[in-house]
């Protein structure tokens, strides 16, 4: 892991810390959910099927975002470790992205 790209404050880096709160708000919420789609990419597969019917029953419930975390620690060990990785990966991309414009 490489832990100077985790630490990195995407929206200061990129400039967008200069926008509105409610602007970077929505930023951080699409970058959050692209995130989390990488997570789940990586995730569902390792799920059986029982436990795959649960997360969907939990997702379209989406009230509790915590009771989905504590999901996904519990049945994905190395839930936290996959959450980490796409953060760092998707911040790589975004800053590559962001210098090659």
């Amino acid at each position: 892991m490489n832990s100077n790209i985790v630490d990195i404050d995407l929206l200061a880096e990129i400039g967008m810390d200069k926008l509105p709160v409610e602007e970077q708000a929505a930023m951080m919420q699409e970058m959050g959910d692209s995130i989390m789609g990488a997570v789940m990419v990586r995730v569902v597969p390792m799920l059986d099927e029982a436990s795959q019917k649960e997360l969907d029953t939990l997702l379209e419930g989406a009230d509790d975002p915590q009771q989905l975390q504590d999901f996904l620690n519990a049945k994905v060990p190395e839930f936290q470790q996959i959450v980490t990785e796409e953060v760092e990966n998707f911040k790589q991309e975004a800053l590559a992205f962001y210098k090659a414009l």
